[in-house]
């Protein structure tokens, strides 16, 4: 099949099998800017007069969509890490996790499994842990613990209640715990790009365009090419088609 025949095939509008957004995904999606907001306004993350030791390294544990954030800011901003960044998407940690490593268990539920035995498993190591939830089974051992918990207002600006666009919390989360701990010691200006995205996602005619692309590619495929510094913005955008 030739390519213009596979594009007109892929882009072949079937109205019969074109279900409406029912759950209210476009507006969570438009409220990104919103939800990020919120997490840069919230005193839970100031840390004042807190004060953290040094980290050998960072592990970053999540699976799907709570990896996400971490995707972006690392094709961002990866060659500004202070110290090596791993990320573990399994129920295991790297054996060589001990106490001088930062561990992060981002899980948006709070009942991920393999989340919650890397959780049980940096409390063995007696390792520093800050866990990015909102609720569930991770909240509740962590607090236990007496360890650092930034808990998400699921209720906020997500009204499908799908992880994978809540994304503007962990994003603003991941940003404000890498500047606290000193991981990114460079503060990457977000304000003028919050305020783009605040003006795109208040527009009318931005929705309207979003749902005739959304009317065009229904029952088709979608390639997302995209340059490295872009491939977390990509993987964002191939989950919020989905």
């Amino acid at each position: 099949m030739s390519p213009t025949k596979r594009a007109t095939k892929f882009s072949k509008f079937n109205s019969s099998h074109f279900s409406p957004d029912t759950q209210n995904m476009l507006q969570s999606i438009l409220f990104l800017p919103k939800q990020m907001n919120v997490v840069f306004k919230d005193k839970q993350l100031c840390f004042k007069n807190y004060s953290f030791p040094k980290f050998s390294r960072c592990v970053i544990a999540g699976m799907g969509s709570s990896l996400i954030a971490f995707k972006i800011i690392e094709s961002l901003f990866k060659y500004e890490f202070s110290i090596p960044v791993f990320t573990v998407n399994s129920y295991r940690l790297p054996l060589w996790v001990d106490n001088t490593t930062l561990v992060i268990l981002s899980s948006y539920s709070g009942n991920s499994l393999e989340i919650l035995s890397c959780a049980k498993e940096a409390l063995q190591k007696k390792s520093f842990i800050i866990g990015i939830t909102s609720g569930g089974n991770l909240y509740d051992l962590l607090y236990k613990n007496d360890c650092y918990v930034y808990k998400i207002n699921s209720s906020l600006y997500n009204p499908c209640q799908q992880p994978r666009l809540a994304i503007g919390y962990s994003l603003a989360a991941y940003f404000m715990l890498f500047l606290k701990t000193k991981i990114l010691k460079k503060t990457p200006s977000l304000s003028h790009s919050l305020s783009v995205l605040k003006k795109y996602s208040s527009s009318n005619s931005f929705s309207l365009s979003a749902k005739k692309i959304s009317q065009k590619i229904c029952n088709g495929r979608v390639d997302i090419i995209s340059a490295g510094f872009l491939s977390g913005n990509a993987e964002l955008f191939s989950r919020q088609l989905q």
